[in-house]
């Protein structure tokens, strides 16, 4: 007989506990408990990147409707010096026209079209304006 296996209660022979287990269990619990405080630290990180990330595409959306108003009001411009005085960013854009494609607001999903204020100086609005008050092309004092 075996002097490794001890009898229990009639049992079958089964070997001894092995003074290894406690070892393994210390193991396996530091690894889970170190993926639990992995998770927690990204989890931190991302609830700290999302919002930077919202605020740099709405100020992204807001440099580029800004830039398409100072396309369109180049386009007003060129206009004017070929003495025309256009009532609609449509009649600024076209093949062969001031501007290739008519430009849209960039803020909101389907985009909408800008206009022009007539007057003796006419002047471009984004249409999303009241949603988006940084949505103004500013005004240079030469």
């Amino acid at each position: 007989m075996d002097t490794n296996m001890v009898q229990k209660d009639g049992a079958d022979m089964m070997p001894p506990k092995k003074k290894n287990d406690l070892k393994i269990l210390v193991i396996v619990l530091a690894v889970l408990g170190g993926g639990l405080v992995l998770t927690f630290v990204v989890g931190i990180l991302a609830a700290i990147a999302v919002p930077n990330f919202v605020k740099a595409r709405k100020t992204a959306q807001t440099h580029a409707c800004i830039d398409n108003m100072r396309q369109i009001d180049g386009a007003i411009e060129q206009s004017l010096m070929d003495g025309t005085t256009p009532s609609s960013v449509a009649d600024l854009c076209g093949a062969y026209k001031y501007i290739k494609t008519e430009p849209k607001c960039p803020s909101v999903k389907n985009g909408a079209s800008y206009r022009i204020n007539p007057g003796g100086d006419p002047q471009v609005i984004c249409p999303n304006v009241g949603t988006f008050p940084d949505h103004v092309l500013p005004s240079y004092n030469w």
